[in-house]
């Protein structure tokens, strides 16, 4: 749970006039989750969505999300608490723009300063195609 939520789920059981043990409840009492599934599936239905959308729909669409902001597939799995990362690889589909990014992280002036030469021309390239990405027109000055 991050910090903002934590916040708002504090405040809202601060200023319950019950003070029950629950941040969410019906009357003082706890919540079954299949109550909490009835009443998404009625909402569900009654905004013409998908009837193949569950509760357990939005737990795959946190991982999704969080896989899209660039959370590694390891914290995935500790943060859902999948028992081994391959249950959480189920989300690596989403990562192709997240790698590369990463691989056009390394600049190709790096390589050629290893090399003892900081001239792509020694590679046959011309300077304006060396310095770019090769997955999109941007040139490195």
């Amino acid at each position: 749970m991050n910090d903002g939520l934590y916040r708002v789920l504090l405040t809202r059981k601060e200023r319950s006039s019950n003070k029950v043990p629950f941040v969410f409840h019906l009357n003082g009492h706890r919540i079954s989750e299949s109550y909490v599934s009835h009443r998404l599936k009625k909402a569900v239905r009654k905004a013409g969505l998908s009837d193949k959308l569950h509760f357990h729909s939005l737990r795959h669409s946190h991982a999704s999300w969080l896989v899209q902001g660039g959370v590694s597939l390891y914290e995935v799995q500790k943060l859902l608490g999948h028992s081994s990362i391959s249950v959480s690889e189920a989300y690596s589909h989403l990562l192709p723009d997240t790698l590369h990014d990463s691989v056009n992280k390394i600049r190709l002036e790096f390589l050629w300063s290893q090399t003892g030469s900081k001239s792509p021309e020694r590679f046959g390239l011309p300077l304006n195609v060396a310095r770019s990405t090769p997955y999109s027109s941007k040139v490195y000055p």
